[in-house]
């Protein structure tokens, strides 16, 4: 995997209140929303880019550093819509114990199925940040540094983060297409 950190100054025009901490913010695997505590001067993100399956799931494990990731070399599970419209597993689904929710798949350490494409059962390949797409939000306040640390899992591709809520001016290389605005 390649792992490339992204360092993005916020800049603003209102005055940052004192804040004298830096802190590594969590953003769990499938974790909508990410934030920055208001009082830390500086925030640093983890982000996973992979490709992964819809309706599947997948056993969650810890990678090194404890972050709990997608774990390698586990079949995922396959899922369909019930008559009822609740995520069923297909007949024989088998897959470190992501075959059932009755639980909850957080507390199987289970992704929740992706069914984003809306064909009930058909499986497509999709690419996911933290196991979600479209990927977290990261929100910070004015002022503050953001470092975002970006795993790479795609096997073949390169990538780029593209970034929403930030003024890019004048550093056309922190956000673009590889090797047309930013470097492979």
């Amino acid at each position: 995997a390649m792992l490339f950190t992204a360092l993005l100054l916020a800049a603003s025009l209102l005055t940052p209140t004192a804040v004298t901490t830096n802190v590594y913010t969590p953003c769990e695997y499938q974790k909508r929303v990410c934030e920055c505590p208001p009082s830390s001067s500086a925030c640093y993100f983890h982000l996973r880019i992979e490709s992964t399956r819809t309706f599947s799931s997948y056993q969650l494990a810890p990678d090194k550093e404890g972050r709990l990731v997608r774990a390698r070399g586990v079949s995922p599970v396959a899922y369909h819509f019930s008559d009822l419209g609740t995520l069923v597993p297909d007949v024989g689904a088998k897959g470190g114990g992501c075959t059932t929710h009755a639980e909850g798949f957080s507390q199987l350490n289970c992704t929740e199925p992706i069914t984003l494409d809306c064909r009930n059962g058909s499986s497509d390949s999709v690419l996911t940040l933290n196991g979600i797409t479209p990927g977290p939000t990261l929100i910070s306040s004015a002022g503050q540094t953001i470092a975002v640390d970006v795993v790479n899992d795609l096997s073949v591709e390169i990538s780029s983060i593209h970034w929403h809520g930030l003024l890019q001016n004048g550093t056309p290389w922190m956000d673009g297409v590889p090797g047309v605005s930013q470097c492979p």
